[in-house]
């Protein structure tokens, strides 16, 4: 197709293009907008039930005579939380999945759209980074080699960050509860103390590396859905 950069007049097959292209913008602007707010809910969701553990906790702690049932019911809720962090961090990597492939396809379509623009407007409208070639790649820095080597490594976004955040502490948690059980605190508080860290530890990149693969395989699947594969 041939570029609006010699004359502002548009052909009727150029107009038409570009009006696709408008409403083709609007609708993935309003997926996107409803992909923020679904994952927003789903978070806010979980703020909400997440809340509710800790204020139970806090009562149990308060009211309940009996070690060992204490102990026992929050144990109990620990897990829980555990199981309800897990099934929202699977649906907000699911939405932020869509996020993305939203966001890529708005991308392409402001690309398209500059190419029908003035010669004088195109320039201001420039997308950085659509594009990358084998020069670009290879003079990447090494913080940033090492970074798509360990993508597997970093969170998504601040929502599943907290989650983990919290996942992990309710995981580092437990460890405590057979200490506190056998009555042992003072003669296992190096261990447990160990034990929590390594396993609060372990918890982040768990959770953070099921949430990168996750979202690998979901944008794939996107790819294979619009390839028709």
């Amino acid at each position: 197709m041939s570029k609006a950069s010699s004359s502002t007049e548009l052909t009727p097959s150029i107009e038409k293009t570009l009006n696709f292209l408008y409403v083709e913008y609007g609708v993935l602007k309003d997926m996107y907008s409803g992909s923020e707010s679904a994952i927003q809910s789903l978070f806010n969701f979980y703020m909400t039930i997440l809340s509710s553990i800790i204020g139970v906790v806090i009562l149990i702690l308060q009211v309940s005579k009996s070690f060992s049932l204490t102990l026992g019911v929050v144990g109990g809720l620990l897990i829980f939380a555990i199981v309800i962090g897990i099934f929202h961090q699977w649906g907000i990597v699911d939405k932020y999945a869509d996020l993305v492939h939203y966001a890529g396809a708005i991308n392409e379509i402001k690309t398209n759209i500059v190419k029908y623009l003035p010669a004088t407007a195109s320039t201001i409208y420039e997308i950085p980074g659509m594009t990358s070639s084998p020069a670009d790649n290879a003079n990447k820095s090494p913080i940033d080699r090492w970074e798509a080597r360990m993508w597997w490594l970093f969170p998504i976004n601040v929502h599943q960050l907290f989650i983990a955040f919290m996942n992990s502490i309710c995981l580092a948690t437990l460890i405590w509860i057979p200490i506190l059980y056998t009555r042992t605190v003072i003669s296992n508080v190096g261990k447990g103390a160990t034990a929590s860290f390594i396993v609060f530890w372990l918890s982040i990149i768990a959770n953070d590396t099921y949430a990168k693969i996750k979202l690998r395989r979901e944008l794939s699947r996107n790819n294979r859905k619009i390839g028709g594969g």
